[in-house]
Formats: C-alpha cells, structure tokens, sequence
C-alpha cells in the first residue's frame, strides 16, 4: 500500500482492535458513565490462549478524555503501558456503549421488593409485567453513548462520501 504521508510503498500498519466488556456491579447511580467506577479498570489484551478476549486486569483506571466526551482513556502514554495494552501508544481508549438493569432472585413482593422476581425456567412470572429476574428486555437497557443524534443512513452516506472524496477529517 502507498503511504499517502510519503508517497512511498510501506509495511508499517497499525491495527485497530474493537471488544465488547461486560463490567458487573457498577453503581450507575453514582457513576453515570460507569467508567468514573473506580473498581473498573483497564485489561491487557488477550494472548486467546482461553476463552474470552481479554487479558488480565492492570491496576490503570479510566479518566474522561478532555476532547471528546463520549471516550474514556486508560494509561500513561510510555512504552511500559504500550506494552502492557498491547498499544503503539501506550492508552487503552473505551466508549461506554450501555448498561443493564436487572431484577433480583428474591421473589417479586409490592411491598417490599419491587424489583424482584423469578426464573425463566420456572415457567410462569410472579410479577405484574411478566418479567422473570434473569431476563433481559429492551426497557431494561440504557444507552450510555454521547452524539447518538441523527438518522444511520444520513450518517452513513455522508461518511462514504468523505471517504471517497478524501475529506474525511
């Protein structure tokens, strides 16, 4: 591929890798975001020598970048951190994408547990909604991105077209 920096043919690439994380317990009331959490903290990549993608967990936490409100960012910047999150620049960048809420194992009481409720598997939903504690329904998630604004197809079409008309910034 011709570098379009130098005019030159290179082999230098920089791959971009993208994985879902699922982060249990965070208190959404108190960390809106979920990635000001302290206990959520950065893993280093995975060697996939067993299941899942990621790696083990580091004690770097997240901070909320300064230019963009939506991207969170772990890491120094030094060589130590580029090797450990198997970075070029040594930062792991997340994007919150959402949250779930869940009901409880306890059975569902009007009084006193509101949030309960029980399995699947048992059949039938002791709540008033039909819900069971292990399900999960689209009221149930919430949608942590920033800038979701606009139509995909609008979206969509006026990316490719900065993308082939070289514009895109």
């Amino acid at each position: 591929l011709i570098d379009p920096s130098y005019a030159l043919e290179s082999n230098a690439r920089i791959q971009i890798q993208y994985r879902l994380r699922i982060i249990e317990n965070v208190n959404l009331s108190t960390y809106a975001d979920g990635l000001d959490d302290p206990s959520v903290v950065a893993y280093t990549t995975s060697d996939f020598g067993g299941a899942g993608a990621d790696g083990s967990a580091t004690v770097r936490t997240f901070a909320k970048s300064a230019d963009d409100p939506g991207l969170w960012i772990a890491g120094n910047g030094d060589s130590t951190d580029a090797t450990l999150f198997g970075s070029v620049d040594g930062y792991m960048y997340a994007t919150p994408v959402c949250a779930i809420t869940r009901r409880n194992s306890t059975a569902f009481d009007r009084a006193t547990n509101m949030n309960g409720g029980v399995t699947i598997a048992s059949g039938t939903s002791d709540r008033p909604d039909g819900l069971f504690y292990d399900q999960i329904v689209a009221d149930d998630i919430l949608d942590l991105r920033r800038g979701r604004s606009g139509e995909i197809q609008d979206i969509l079409q006026k990316m490719t077209y900065q993308v082939f008309s070289n514009t895109l910034a």
